[in-house]
């Protein structure tokens, strides 16, 4: 049987963090309560002064939202998200949902719980919920969701470049549940769950006529993930950081005993550093990622090339193993509401880690414009073009690529 959810293994992730990205920056752009409403110059005027009870609106991610107090009055966030990538193809996530700060300090960072709709050009869509609590002064983060997605890929197998690919159709309903406790000033220990119903078939609108009834095609299986998980953040921001470390590890185990039809254990890691200077108008930041797979690994438990806070230049999925080592750079250059980057980076694959070396590393750099979106709080559109061995990427996507 064939078990493989390829690029779609990070699907669900990616969009519950576009929605978190997209909740975070309406709540933070908020003015204090004390500031008269002002006119947003990309938007309608600002609503009349709300009561206790009222609900106020963002009609646009690129729009502030009106007063509002953060300690009684929820908003609500209506955002559609256009995105690219070669797997997918062009695409837009919208989201509707409501965001409040579940606390008293300034530093905590807002809550969102939402709705969210997928549509690309390779016909791929899906629907889905989420949500994000910080509770107790963000002493526990807490992450939810789940939905149903059809999703469509090329699938080249696994190893080093292949140029030869058959399309894969998946089905798939993924739930995942994830709570994280502080126990130290920013160190983060908890677990992570995840229940995933997934049937993988041959893409049969793109093969010849003829061909088609010869194609038998798997049953659906079940993959349940429990997910032992430690952070320590250090970030000044979560959306734009400029100062500080993440370190985010996650110990992922299947197994037959939590009801999967399958046998594995994945160990993923991820390290980031930032630090600017001149008003932080110049960041420098770096990032390095491993990841390492053992037992009857799924497709989607590989170690993905180009995956979430991967490197950019090569097609996601395109170079698969059981292991990888990825590391980048990038310098950040922000004129007001517009930026521009310049980024580097490689990449291996492997079956262990041990049989990394300097042969088949692929390098790639590139460079982007960025747009910020809200003048009071640092999210950012961003468009990337990478440049790797096997030709240019161009990314549309929302926040920092790590």
């Amino acid at each position: 049987m064939i078990r493989s959810r390829g690029i779609v293994g990070v699907l669900l992730p990616t969009c519950l963090a576009i929605i978190l990205l997209a909740g975070a920056c309406a709540a933070q752009s908020t003015p204090e309560p004390s500031s008269p409403p002002r006119s947003s110059p990309l938007g309608p005027p600002p609503l009349a002064p709300l009561t206790s009870r009222d609900v106020a609106s963002s009609y646009d991610v690129g729009l502030e939202p009106a007063v509002r107090d953060s300690s009684t009055r929820a908003a609500l966030l209506i955002a559609p998200i256009p995105f690219y990538n070669s797997q997918l193809g062009a695409g837009a996530v919208g989201v509707a949902g409501a965001l409040k700060v579940l606390g008293h300090e300034a530093t905590t960072p807002p809550s969102f719980a939402g709705l969210l709709g997928l549509a690309t050009t390779n016909g791929s869509w899906g629907v889905g919920l989420g949500t994000r609590l910080h509770l107790d002064e963000d002493a526990w983060r807490l992450l939810g969701g789940g939905g149903w997605f059809d999703i469509r890929y090329s699938f080249y197998g696994v190893g080093q470049r292949q140029d030869q690919s058959i399309t894969l159709r998946q089905t798939m309903s993924p739930l995942l549940a994830e709570g994280l406790r502080r126990v130290a000033p920013s160190f983060y220990l908890g677990l992570r769950t995840q229940y995933n119903r997934v049937q993988i078939r041959v893409d049969t609108d793109s093969l010849p006529p003829e061909l088609v009834p010869y194609i038998v095609q798997p049953e659906p299986y079940t993959e349940v993930i429990v997910a032992p998980r430690f952070q320590v953040d250090t970030r000044n921001d979560q959306m734009y950081p400029t100062h500080g470390w993440l370190i985010d590890a996650t110990a992922s185990y299947l197994s037959s005993a939590f009801g999967s039809d399958s046998t594995m254990h994945n160990y993923t890691g991820l390290v980031t550093y930032q630090h600017g200077w001149s008003e932080d108008k110049n960041v420098i930041a770096a990032a390095c990622q491993v990841c390492a797979s053992a037992g009857e690994v799924p497709i989607d438990q590989l170690c993905i090339v180009g995956a979430i806070n991967g490197l950019r230049g090569y097609e996601p999925g395109r170079y698969m193993d059981r292991s990888q080592l990825t590391v980048q750079a990038e310098y950040r250059r922000s004129f007001g509401r517009f930026g521009v980057t310049g980024f580097t980076g490689a990449a291996q694959t492997a079956r262990t880690l041990g049989e990394l070396d300097t042969n088949g590393i692929l390098f790639a750099g590139g460079v982007g414009l960025r747009y910020r979106l809200l003048r009071r709080f640092p999210i950012n559109y961003r468009v990337d073009t990478a440049f790797g061995k096997d030709g240019t990427q161009i990314y549309f996507s929302l926040g920092e690529a790590f």
